[in-house]
């Protein structure tokens, strides 16, 4: 079964209510969501689907090699626009 997750932008578009079989939650979208809660509500929401996951064992939770890389492929992606705007950041 393949794995399947959505990024924020998708929970604040299309507010999905089921979720595809195979489907996880990122710890990041879901603090991301928390930041953006526009009330307590939300925040109950947010976190009674923290338990849910967790308990179910589909939450992902990044640990440090997985920051370390998402760091490593960040820098690569502006070092490419830099370069592609003669070494100005854009």
């Amino acid at each position: 079964m393949s794995i399947v997750t959505y990024d924020t932008c998708v929970f604040i578009k299309y507010k999905p209510l089921i979720y595809p079989r195979g489907f996880r939650l990122s710890a990041v979208v879901l603090h991301e969501l928390t930041v953006g809660a526009k009330d307590e509500k939300d925040i109950r929401n947010f976190e009674s689907k923290l338990r849910k996951f967790e308990k179910d064992k589909k939450l992902i939770v990044p640990n440090g090699e997985d920051w370390f890389l998402a760091g490593k492929v960040l820098n690569s992606l502006q070092r490419g626009r830099k370069a592609a705007n003669k070494g100005k950041t854009p």
